[in-house]
């Protein structure tokens, strides 16, 4: 595919917008250039025109002090006001000279050849009171030489008063053809920028054809592949045709539709392959389907059985133990322990073979421990050690009571006093491990008898006619698979410790 791209780079989508790019920038370059050059033009013009200006203002400032220097040296006849007569005379000489060269207009030339015979007769009048200095230097403070000198004096201010006058018009003749060739210019700059405004135009227009058509050349095709695609997405494969791209198209678009056709053509061969073979093991998937149902069912029944078994062994304790409390005690513990006794048998009705929150099944046990307090007195102590962090999680119901019950009847049922009884819950965070123990202080057992006891937790023959820790193990394992476990912990006079061990992988504090 490489080979092929480099050998047809003029007709990629990267040989295509190679080009794009460079008219694009050829054509913004191009712009820039001519704007800059009109731009230079103007400012060019522009300083010309101010230059002259600068010109003829200076042209009047050494004027003005010629004459200033003029005066001093009629005044005081001294070398030093001679000196600077000569120098401002000279660059008077100079800006006229330049002024005089400065092609502007017909006017223009005309008023400066008059201002050059006004300077030319003005240095002679400057002249001739030099020379009137030197052959009557001896004669300087005599009358007659300072009234000729006065007179020449005189002469000198009214021809520079007749040149300011010309200055005056050679200014405002300036400054006229300075407005024109600035007006002229700036129509011409104008007329540029419309031609450059049209040109921009133009080459917009013809990118935006040219990309228009690009986009057609790509997206054409792309929307072909897309609606194919889409089949794929929704399973109509069977309506798959092979895509096609109609000339001219990119090389990029050809390789992608080629690959497409051959992706999906195999797509359909694996995915017939598949059918066939699965046609071949349906059989034996509905068969493993009845089997597992069958499984199901089974555990199911055998889960309820289980459950029923705590109902009648636990309804006869309890009204056993409330007909001896109305004989012996008043008539208010006798409704508190009814009012306790209906709600276990609600909880009991509501949720028997369903699950629970751990945090409810504690509550209703207390209803339970409530009552066997009421029976035993102060030969048996309760207590209750929360870790309330995993209380979320749901666990069969009437887990519990079957524990406590053992703890009461295997444990210290026979002690007449301090028998204490401890539902304790823990979670251990790193493990995100959840451990419910009921523990008691009562006669405990061997360590034989506590093997004998884990071994038949999980045996089939300890669950009939019986209720205890086999049938909460049990209804567990049913409910939580491998994620449970169950120990017993025991020593001879030490008391016996059931714990139940929860993984729970998302604990929320309760």
């Amino acid at each position: 595919m490489a080979h092929i791209l480099e050998k047809n780079f003029k007709n990629t989508i990267h040989g295509k917008l190679s080009r794009y790019l460079f008219l694009l920038l050829g054509s913004a370059s191009i712009i820039f250039v001519l704007l800059l050059s009109f731009n230079s033009v103007s400012v060019r013009r522009y300083n010309e025109n101010m230059e002259r200006v600068l010109c003829l203002n200076e042209f009047y400032i050494h004027l003005d002090q010629t004459y200033a220097a003029l005066k001093e040296y009629t005044k005081y006849g001294t070398n030093t006001s001679y000196d600077r007569l000569q120098q401002e005379n000279q660059l008077l000489e100079k800006r006229l000279d330049e002024l005089y060269n400065m092609e502007i207009s017909s006017t223009f030339f005309r008023d400066m050849q008059d201002i050059c015979s006004m300077v030319t007769y003005y240095r002679e009048k400057i002249d001739e009171v030099h020379e009137k200095f030197i052959y009557d230097k001896e004669k300087y403070y005599q009358s007659d030489t300072q009234r000729a000198v006065s007179s020449l004096f005189e002469e000198a201010s009214g021809i520079y008063t007749a040149i300011g006058w010309q200055y005056k018009d050679l200014h405002v003749t300036l400054i006229n053809e300075a407005n024109k060739i600035q007006l002229e210019l700036n129509e011409k700059v104008q007329a540029a920028y419309m031609l450059l405004l049209l040109l921009l135009g133009v080459c917009v227009f013809l990118l935006i054809i040219y990309g228009g058509k690009m986009a057609l050349m790509i997206s054409k095709p792309l929307r072909t592949l897309t609606d194919a695609a889409e089949n794929v997405i929704h399973g109509k494969l069977e309506q798959f045709q092979v895509v096609s791209v109609e000339p001219p198209s990119y090389e990029e678009v050809t390789t992608l539709v080629s690959a497409f056709n051959l992706m999906l053509s195999r797509l359909k061969d694996h995915i017939q392959t598949m059918e066939e073979s699965a046609e071949k093991t349906k059989a034996l998937h509905e068969k493993e389907k009845e089997n597992m149902k069958i499984s199901t069912l089974l555990k199911e029944s055998e889960l309820k059985t289980l459950q029923l078994q705590v109902n009648p062994h636990f309804l006869f304790n309890t009204l056993t133990m409330i007909a001896q409390t109305a004989y012996l005690e008043d008539t208010d513990l006798t409704v508190e322990l009814l009012h306790r006794t209906a709600q276990l048998l609600r909880y009991n009705l509501d949720y028997s073979g369903h699950s629970v929150s751990l945090a409810y099944e504690i509550e209703m046990l207390g209803n339970y421990i409530y009552i066997q307090e009421q029976r035993f007195g102060e030969r048996i102590e309760f207590d209750f050690i929360l870790d309330e962090r995993f209380h979320q999680i749901e666990i069969p119901s009437f887990i519990l009571q079957p524990l406590v019950e053992n703890s009461i009847i295997h444990g210290i049922g026979t002690y007449s006093t301090n028998g204490k009884i401890v539902v304790q819950t823990k979670y251990l965070e790193e493990s995100r491990t959840g451990i419910i123990s009921i523990i008691d202080n009562g006669v405990g057992m061997t360590e034989q008898v506590r093997r004998q006891v884990i071994q038949k937790l999980d045996s089939d023959e300890e669950q009939i006619g019986k209720i205890g820790i086999a049938n909460v193990y049990k209804r567990l394992k049913y409910f939580f698979a491998d994620h449970c476990t169950m120990n017993v912990f025991s020593s001879e006079e030490t008391g016996t410790e059931v714990q139940i061990v929860l993984d729970i992988p998302e604990p929320r504090t309760g």
